[in-house]
């Protein structure tokens, strides 16, 4: 999975997903994710913690971030997840015009560091608010 999305994880400049995307690879994806979602509106977590909010598919904004303060992988010279957590705040879609982008993304770096990258969930990861904000329809475009 990680491999996949290589050029997006480690930050480089106007990423772009592989299109197409297969619907059964993004299943196989959300499959491994599925479990580390949870009711509980706990987290456990350490300093140092970096915080991130409203995203809405800005993931060329997030990339910025990470390359002027470090980001979430194990390669030298910006990486620091051996020694900072990644909090993300949610409303990952919506708006921006790389929704799917971003969640893949966020994803990704869940399934890759999975005691570091926390992802709580916002109101734009909602069915019915995603649906009538956008993101429902930049899936079918990008998904066909």
């Amino acid at each position: 999975i990680c491999k996949y999305f290589e050029n997006i994880l480690y930050c480089k400049p106007n990423a772009q997903l592989p299109y197409p995307i297969s619907v059964e690879y993004l299943d196989k994806m959300l499959t491994k994710f599925r479990r580390f979602l949870t009711n509980s509106h706990f987290i456990k977590d350490k300093a140092p913690v970096k915080i991130f909010g409203d995203l809405h598919g800005q993931i060329n904004d997030l990339n910025k971030l990470f390359e002027s303060f470090g980001s979430p992988d194990d390669s030298a010279p910006r990486g620091d997840i051996e020694s900072t957590n990644y909090l993300f705040l949610g409303d990952y879609v919506d708006r921006g015009s790389k929704s799917l982008e971003t969640i893949i993304l966020l994803f990704t770096l869940k399934l890759k560091y999975p005691e570091n990258i926390f992802l709580l969930r916002g109101s734009h990861e909602d069915i019915k608010i995603n649906k009538n904000m956008g993101f429902g329809d930049e899936c079918e475009m990008k998904l066909k």
